[in-house]
């Protein structure tokens, strides 16, 4: 944190291999750096707390890119309110929203049960996942994997993003998840695009857009999510072209 606190607004940090353990805030425009995802840890002692959060309390217009780091062990991996452009970039986000506990045999026959029983009270938070990323403007989130989360990808309320060229699998919720304050189609993001990503073996959705106007998905590799590949709630004007989906809807 003091690191983070004595980079220059607008500056980078280049953070070197090592485990970190938060949480972290940042409160400026900055790029922290990692010298590779797999030799930088950023994460907390368990997942009652968000690992990093920008501009949290002020919502002011920071632009921050984080890259070349693995998340982990956070409530949400990042979570942002900031109204800037947020950049997730060649990153690894686990067991944030989940703490990795042993999950049921999803091919028992008491799966169902089993899995209900366990989703509110086992592991698990009641809000997380692997990144937060709302109000923002011009976002890019691009190159990250992201598994074993509460969440995968959230992106809320945010405008002009582009989401690309990531593989999402195995997270309990959605995948690649666009979303929304209200469910009533007020809110939600705006001309974002969705393009090039593996989104597979989710526990929910594949792709899924709450809310939200003039939003594209194509080219997306979307199978074996265990609800619907695409879903939509409450949105208009979305465009969905050139996606593979097959193989969903096939647990209960």
């Amino acid at each position: 944190q003091g690191a983070i606190d004595a980079t220059d607004d607008g500056g980078e940090l280049f953070v070197p291999s090592g485990t970190y353990t938060g949480p972290f805030t940042i409160d400026k425009s900055l790029t922290l750096t990692g010298e590779s995802q797999e030799s930088v840890f950023i994460e907390n002692e368990n997942i009652s707390a968000d690992v990093i959060r920008v501009c949290y309390s002020s919502g002011a217009e920071c632009d921050v890119t984080i890259q070349n780091v693995t998340i982990r062990n956070g409530r949400y991996g990042i979570y942002s309110k900031s109204t800037g452009a947020v950049n997730v970039l060649n990153s690894t986000f686990y067991h944030n929203g989940y703490d990795g506990a042993e999950l049921p045999d999803p091919d028992s026959e008491t799966a169902q049960a089993d899995y209900a029983q366990f989703h509110p009270s086992n592991g698990l938070t009641s809000s997380g996942g692997a990144m937060r990323i709302r109000n923002s403007n011009g976002s890019e989130i691009a190159g990250n994997t992201v598994y074993d989360n509460l969440r995968g990808i959230r992106f809320q309320d945010s405008h002009d993003g582009h989401i690309h060229s990531n593989v999402s699998y195995q997270n309990f919720e959605s995948g690649i998840y666009l979303a929304a304050g209200s469910y009533d189609g007020n809110t939600g993001c705006s001309n974002t695009l969705v393009e090039n990503n593996e989104v597979y073996g989710n526990r929910n959705n594949g792709l899924l857009s709450i809310g939200g106007i003039g939003n594209t998905f194509s080219n997306n590799n979307v199978y074996e999510n265990w609800n619907s590949g695409v879903q939509l709630w409450s949105s208009g004007d979305i465009t969905i072209e050139g996606n593979t989906i097959v193989g969903n809807n096939h647990k209960s």
